[in-house]
């Protein structure tokens, strides 16, 4: 079978930002998503901002804006930043790093107080106890860190978690219904597994199995998502 992988709101932005991409959402048939790795904010353990709301504080200040440090430019965690800068009046300046592990680098070197990450790419630092997550961008609390309060919960306010990581698997448009169930049956089975969770689990990825029409939902949600905000990476 010809398989691949997708991850949203990445493969969507793609499109979104360079129209003149050769694929489009509608090339592929969705098979499932498998999981979710949703954007934090993280701090080094012994910085300033102590809570989420500490650093809302200081951010709001237009005079003293703040660096935040993230994978981009026009990357999905770039958007979740200025998405929730844009609902929380923040004055910030958001520095593109080549990659979640350059940013995350630059905050334990003190170049930045602050970065954008997914949480897959901040945990292992984060269980070392140099970082500090203050905030997770997501409609529930993770299960990776379940003590890290929720954006929208947190400040009160609808946040969209529109840069959290969703992947999955696709196949090329057209394939047969019968080959589609078998193959969302198999994966299922996998993310089931004990083994599949466990790895996930010490990567900082909850295992968030949806299938086949659960998935085509999603990148039709993700889509509208990002249509609305993409202005905010021009």
């Amino acid at each position: 079978y010809n398989i691949g992988a997708t991850s949203l709101p990445s493969m969507v932005i793609i499109k979104a930002m360079r129209p003149e991409t050769p694929f489009s959402v509608d090339d592929f048939k969705y098979i499932c998503n498998i999981q979710i790795d949703p954007v934090v904010w993280v701090v080094k353990s012994d910085s300033r901002f102590k809570t989420a709301k500490d650093f809302v504080e200081q951010a709001s200040n237009p005079q003293k804006v703040v660096n935040v440090a993230g994978d981009g430019p026009q990357s999905n965690v770039q958007l979740q930043q200025l998405a929730a800068a844009k609902e929380l009046g923040l004055a910030t300046n958001f520095v593109s790093f080549n990659g979640s592990g350059a940013a995350i680098t630059a905050l334990l070197g003190g170049q930045v107080e602050i970065a954008a990450a997914t949480l897959s790419s901040a945990m292992t630092n984060i269980e070392a106890g140099k970082l500090k997550a203050l905030v997770v961008f997501n409609d529930e609390p993770t299960s990776a860190l379940p003590d890290v309060p929720v954006a929208s919960k947190l400040f009160g306010k609808k946040i969209p978690s529109v840069g959290m990581a969703v992947r999955g698997l696709a196949a090329p448009k057209g394939l047969p219904n019968d080959v589609l169930a078998k193959l969302e049956s198999v994966f299922k089975q996998i993310s089931e597994s004990k083994a599949f969770i466990d790895e996930a689990k010490g990567m900082g990825i909850e295992v968030k199995f949806t299938g086949a029409a659960g998935a085509e939902a999603l990148v039709k949600e993700s889509v509208k998502e990002v249509e609305a905000l993409k202005g905010l990476l021009k």
